[in-house]
């Protein structure tokens, strides 16, 4: 969806998030830090040049989202009273409005997207700050959701339980030995 979208051509919608897939952020909206890191563990040689890199994962993202709010009744532009429920709905994501625990919502913007992120949680609600008559600023830190996928089952540790015939190689063993055992007897 976001492959060929410009702001230069598409600025609309590099203007605003959506959250839930039904309510866009009132104002402008400028998004910081939604870089996507990976978690990698370097092990660098004793004594020698070099180092061993293993994967670890993508790390869980965190980014900033600058929201710049305007009053101009002379236009109908009221940003103020749509921050309000928008506000409200960012904090739904946090207990105790949420509940017992945290409730991800799904998130929307071109760049978000680009780097795979998709569903967020409130961290931080900012302070609003009025840097000029009938304008406003707040800047809100949202956390990714990113849950990691269930561990596949697997048969308890300890089992005795025979896998023989059902793994290619515990039946090529199984041939082997057969073969060897034929072997011993001529």
């Amino acid at each position: 969806m976001t492959a060929g979208l410009s702001p230069a051509r598409d600025g609309g919608i590099f203007d605003a998030i959506t959250i839930a897939q039904a309510y866009t952020s009132p104002g402008v909206c400028t998004l910081a830090g939604h870089k996507r890191e990976q978690s990698l563990d370097v092990k660098e040689a004793d004594g020698q040049r070099g180092a061993t890199v293993t994967w670890k994962g993508t790390k869980v993202g965190k980014f900033t989202a600058t929201f710049d709010l305007v009053y101009d009744p002379t236009q109908d532009i009221d940003d103020f009273a749509a921050w309000d429920l928008f506000a409200e709905i960012l904090w739904s994501t946090v207990p105790p409005r949420s509940g017992a625990k945290p409730v991800a919502m799904d998130i929307g913007h071109p760049d978000l997207e680009r780097n795979g992120y998709t569903s967020v949680i409130l961290d931080t609600m900012g302070e609003m700050t009025y840097p000029s008559p009938g304008r406003g600023q707040i800047a809100v830190v949202l956390s990714e959701y990113y849950p990691p996928a269930p561990a596949s089952a697997g048969s308890a540790n300890g089992s005795k339980a025979s896998r023989e015939g059902s793994d290619p190689i515990d039946a090529a063993t199984a041939k082997l030995n057969a073969l060897i055992e034929e072997g011993k007897r001529l």
